[in-house]
Formats: structure tokens, C-alpha cells, sequence
């Protein structure tokens, strides 16, 4: 990637494995200026939904309590986070559909899938 395309906003090195990628399939080669911010923003809400992933399939002690009353009676507390996971993947998913909006109907041509196929739909 160039310097002038780079994101000034990402550190590739400090996110998640393949977010350059997922950056470069949403900028497809887009010199706009919204597309690319709209971009920086989805990689950053991916992010959030894989560490929110991780904290949901590992770690039940950060989102979920158990407490025991006086009377034995047990009670559960959940954190916000499985509803903080949907918002993310919803507020992910709108970022992808406002990129497709905002991006020509060019075909790609070069034979690769498009990754972010059936995301947005």
C-alpha cells in the first residue's frame, strides 16, 4: 500500500490478523475520501467484534457473575456484552452496506471471491 492511501488512523500491526486486508477489500482501490474513513471505521468495529468474540467464547468470568443470596437462591448477571457484540455486528454490517452505496459497480475481474459478499444484504 502507498503512503499517500495509508490510513494515518490504523496501525496494522496493533489489530486483529487480516485487517489490512478486510481495510484494502472495503477500500478497493477508492481514492474517495468518505469511503476510506467509512473503511478506518469497519476495521475498528471488527476489531471490537473479535475481542467481543473472545471475551464471549472464553472468558465467562467477564461477562457473566453468579451470587448467592442470604436464602441459598442463586442469581446470574449478565454484562452488556452479548448485546454490545450485536450492536457491533450491526453497526459493522451498516459500514459495509454504506461502502457498497458509495463504491462503483465495477466488477473485479482478477477471478479472487468477494470477501464481503452477503455481509451487507
Amino acid at each position: 500500500m502507498d503512503e499517500e492511501s495509508a490510513p494515518v488512523e490504523l496501525d496494522f500491526d496493533e489489530l486483529e490478523p487480516n485487517s489490512e486486508t478486510l481495510y484494502l477489500d472495503l477500500v478497493g482501490g477508492s481514492q474517495s475520501e468518505a469511503i476510506r474513513v467509512l473503511a478506518v471505521e469497519a476495521v475498528r468495529v471488527w476489531n471490537r467484534c473479535c475481542r467481543l468474540d473472545r471475551v464471549i467464547a472464553g472468558d465467562a468470568e467477564t461477562w457473566m457473575v453468579l451470587t448467592e443470596d442470604r436464602d441459598g437462591a442463586l442469581t446470574v448477571k449478565i454484562a452488556g456484552v452479548l448485546a454490545e457484540a450485536r450492536s457491533q455486528a450491526a453497526a459493522f454490517r451498516g459500514l459495509v452496506s454504506d461502502i457498497r452505496a458509495l463504491a462503483p459497480a465495477t466488477p473485479s475481474g482478477d477471478g479472487k471471491a468477494d470477501v464481503l459478499e452477503g455481509i451487507a444484504s
